[in-house]
């Protein structure tokens, strides 16, 4: 909001790019909100549409350019109404735990240098870090403090410092 106020010195007031940039702003301040109603949903929707065609028509996409006018960011603005609908608004939603898990497999994807299979390079070393978890805090802690595991019907004890990963 402040990035707004200190180009408003530098910037034209008519210029369609920074009418378009207000207009971002608008949509972000007003995903923030609490809750919502229809009518605030539908002028949401109407505003992320209008901004996404203005987006295209002001920033189209040069012919040999690998880039795309419309990014993925972009096009995911249009599902937030539909998705406030469904469950709540975003400011109650948080991404900051999954962007968390998901920065230490970027990090063994840097350090590790494999790329051939990738999916299961990660499961064996998820695998091997939340057998480190159990290993580091007991098996009952892991499992809730639990002697008897069940799985599909079989009740068993479970014998952690066995396993393979360990």
């Amino acid at each position: 909001m402040c990035l707004a106020i200190v180009l408003a010195e530098f910037v034209s007031s008519t210029d369609p790019k920074y009418g378009n940039f207000l207009l971002l702003l608008e949509i972000i301040s007003s995903l923030q909100c609490y809750s919502f109603t229809e009518n605030e949903l539908i002028i949401l929707e109407k505003n992320i549409k209008l901004h996404n065609r203005n987006h295209l028509l002001l920033y189209p996409k040069v012919a040999g350019s690998a880039g795309k006018a419309i990014t993925p960011k972009l096009h995911t603005l249009l599902h937030f109404p539909s998705q406030i609908r469904l469950f709540v608004p975003p400011r109650y939603s948080w991404c900051f735990r999954y962007e968390s898990k998901n920065a230490r497999f970027k990090k063994i994807m840097r350090r590790n240098c494999n790329f051939r299979n990738v999916p299961w390079s990660f499961c064996a070393h998820h695998q091997k870090l939340v057998g480190l978890d159990v290993r580091e805090n007991g098996e009952g802690d892991f499992f809730g403090k639990m002697e008897r595991f069940t799985i599909h019907g079989h009740h068993s004890p479970i014998h952690v410092k066995y396993a393979w990963w360990v």
